[in-house]
Protein backbone atom coordinates (compact mmCIF):
# COMPACT_ATOMS: atom_id res chain seq x y z
CA UNK A 1 0.00 0.00 0.00
CA UNK A 2 2.91 2.33 0.59
CA UNK A 3 3.81 1.87 -3.07
CA UNK A 4 0.41 3.20 -4.17
CA UNK A 5 0.65 6.09 -1.72
CA UNK A 6 3.97 7.17 -3.21
CA UNK A 7 2.87 6.66 -6.81
CA UNK A 8 -0.39 8.60 -6.47
CA UNK A 9 1.26 11.43 -4.55
CA UNK A 10 3.84 11.72 -7.33
CA UNK A 11 1.14 11.64 -10.02
CA UNK A 12 -0.82 14.34 -8.17
CA UNK A 13 2.32 16.43 -7.79
CA UNK A 14 3.10 16.16 -11.50
CA UNK A 15 -0.47 17.09 -12.41
CA UNK A 16 -0.29 20.10 -10.09
CA UNK A 17 2.99 21.27 -11.64
CA UNK A 18 2.16 20.65 -15.31
CA UNK A 19 -1.46 21.88 -15.42
CA UNK A 20 -2.20 25.38 -14.12
CA UNK A 21 -6.01 25.23 -14.33
CA UNK A 22 -7.27 23.67 -11.08
CA UNK A 23 -10.61 22.68 -12.66
CA UNK A 24 -8.81 20.58 -15.26
CA UNK A 25 -6.67 19.00 -12.55
CA UNK A 26 -9.78 18.16 -10.50
CA UNK A 27 -11.39 16.59 -13.58
CA UNK A 28 -8.35 14.41 -14.19
CA UNK A 29 -8.19 13.43 -10.52
CA UNK A 30 -11.90 12.56 -10.59
CA UNK A 31 -11.42 10.44 -13.73
CA UNK A 32 -8.47 8.58 -12.21
CA UNK A 33 -10.44 8.02 -9.01
CA UNK A 34 -13.47 6.76 -10.94
CA UNK A 35 -11.33 4.30 -12.90
CA UNK A 36 -9.64 3.16 -9.68
CA UNK A 37 -13.09 2.58 -8.15
CA UNK A 38 -13.81 -0.12 -10.72
CA UNK A 39 -10.53 -1.85 -9.94
CA UNK A 40 -10.27 -1.53 -6.15
CA UNK A 41 -13.65 -0.32 -4.86
CA UNK A 42 -13.51 1.69 -1.64
CA UNK A 43 -9.74 2.19 -1.92
CA UNK A 44 -10.55 4.83 -4.51
CA UNK A 45 -11.21 7.24 -1.63
CA UNK A 46 -7.61 6.79 -0.50
CA UNK A 47 -6.50 7.32 -4.10
CA UNK A 48 -8.41 10.60 -4.26
CA UNK A 49 -6.81 11.81 -1.03
CA UNK A 50 -3.33 10.82 -2.21
CA UNK A 51 -3.77 12.56 -5.56
CA UNK A 52 -5.10 15.71 -3.91
CA UNK A 53 -2.21 15.67 -1.43
CA UNK A 54 0.22 15.65 -4.36
CA UNK A 55 -1.66 18.50 -6.08
CA UNK A 56 -1.71 20.55 -2.87
CA UNK A 57 2.02 20.11 -2.32
CA UNK A 58 2.67 21.11 -5.95
CA UNK A 59 0.58 24.27 -5.60
CA UNK A 60 2.38 25.21 -2.37
CA UNK A 61 5.77 24.63 -3.98
CA UNK A 62 4.81 26.68 -7.05
CA UNK A 63 3.60 29.52 -4.80
CA UNK A 64 6.89 29.52 -2.90
CA UNK A 65 8.92 29.46 -6.10
CA UNK A 66 6.99 32.48 -7.43
CA UNK A 67 7.57 34.39 -4.17
CA UNK A 68 11.31 33.73 -4.27
CA UNK A 69 11.75 35.00 -7.82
Amino acid sequence: MLFYFIIFCIVGFILGIVINNIKVVLGIVAAITLCWTFAYGPWALATFIELMLGVAVAKIVMKEVKQCS
